[in-house]
């Protein structure tokens, strides 16, 4: 992937990426299309930790989700 340019659609992450904890990945991944985000990784599960996910906001700058495991 590339960052977007006139030339492309395609985007390329940045070196560092903010990531922030949420209670719950799927309603703010909702919140965050309903915004204007575009969600590009979509919630994965990491086992015995939780959850992740990465969206582009609507400036295209890239946002990491962090949801810990329940229990």
């Amino acid at each position: 992937m590339r960052w977007p340019d006139e030339k492309s659609d395609e985007a390329q992450l940045p070196p560092s990426v903010s990531n922030f904890y949420v209670d719950n990945i799927d309603e703010t991944l909702k919140k965050v299309s309903e915004a204007g985000g575009q969600v590009i990784a979509p919630k994965t599960s990491i086992p015995n930790i939780g959850a992740w996910a990465l969206f582009f906001d609507p400036d295209k700058i890239p946002v990491g989700l962090f949801e810990s495991k329940k229990g």
